[in-house]
């Protein structure tokens, strides 16, 4: 072995070492081997055939390497084309429930707010009606004095307003004369300031209106007006004024104090801590039901049951005509 082959044998070594990776540099290989870049560059015949030929295997090795780190597998990235296209489906259906559920929410909105109405209306002590100032006890926020003032105030200053706004509709009510000229009188005693015969003549004419157009007449007992409370559970929101949750309020009181019990003293108790009349309160003598409140609320119960009473006919009236 001749000493050019001993130069040459003596710079393999280094380039198969371990510490030479595949994304090494030409420099860095030919720094590791400097005998075999002293050869090649001595040696121009050899420098043609070899440098070209490892430089291009070695971009190859490092174009190769390059690929394997930065791109992806192929399943990765259709994975991630699906990802994105779901997400952006689900963007858009999301999109278009929030469309589609917005006239709810505004429904619902309305909802809250009726009811938070109610809240503070009876809270004050008043019900809620056609001829309640909503917006004005709104105004008032959660101050129940401040609304209870309000209401006072109102069905005060403002008690011609009211009392035309009853009479309006109480001539559209499908019920008797006697049931409307009862009305009348009493607000015509409410104008004048005489409170106490209110709840005293509503109640019993109410029990006439039910005999005569719920019982055909019947002679039994209508003193808790089981049948007119049962019957109007039944009917819509909207078969009275001033509907939705208002009614409904208005229904409750109906239910569960108008005609309930007063025969123990937590009973009367009970019954008394409201300013709306009891029937049996009132007609047993129990209380006095003498304030303006009083019959302002005896009034607004007594034309609800109207409106209720005529709703009834219409449902038997239209039950009768299918029959036929």
């Amino acid at each position: 072995m001749n000493e050019r082959t001993t130069k040459i044998g003596a710079s393999m070594p280094n380039i198969f070492s371990p510490q030479l990776k595949l994304g090494s540099s030409l420099s860095e290989l030919t720094q590791r081997t400097p005998n075999l870049s002293a050869l090649i560059a001595a040696s121009p015949a050899m420098q043609r055939p070899i440098a070209p030929a490892l430089a291009a295997q070695i971009e190859a090795l490092q174009a190769q390497w390059k690929g394997l780190v930065f791109q992806p597998p192929i399943w990765l990235l259709q994975l991630r084309e699906i990802s994105t296209q779901h997400s952006q489906r689900m963007a858009s259906v999301a999109d278009h429930i929030n469309k589609a559920y917005e006239p709810l929410r505004e429904v619902f909105g309305r909802i809250a707010r009726s009811a938070k109405e109610c809240e503070r209306i009876e809270a004050a002590g008043w019900l809620p009606h056609y001829t309640t100032p909503f917006a004005e006890a709104a105004a008032c926020g959660e101050d129940a004095e401040a609304v209870a003032m309000c209401l006072e105030d109102h069905y005060t200053q403002q008690w011609p307003n009211v009392r035309a706004a009853f009479l309006e509709r109480l001539e559209k009510y499908n019920i008797d004369d006697e049931a409307k000229a009862t009305f009348v009188e009493v607000l015509d005693n409410h104008s004048d300031g005489r409170f106490r015969g209110t709840a005293r003549t509503l109640f019993p004419e109410l029990e006439r209106v039910a005999r005569i157009e719920l019982h055909a007449g019947a002679m039994e007992g209508l003193t808790s007006q089981r049948e007119l409370r049962d019957r109007a559970s039944d009917l819509p929101l909207s078969a009275a004024e001033p509907g939705g949750v208002y009614s409904m309020a208005l229904f409750t009181k109906l239910i569960d104090h108008l005609y309930a019990s007063t025969k123990t003293p937590d009973q009367l108790a009970a019954v008394a801590a409201d300013p709306v009349p009891n029937r049996h309160a009132a007609l047993h003598g129990f209380l006095p039901y003498a304030t303006r409140q009083n019959s302002v609320n005896a009034l607004i119960m007594t034309d609800f049951i109207f409106q209720l009473v005529c709703a009834m006919k219409e449902e038997t009236k239209a039950a009768d005509a299918e029959e036929k």
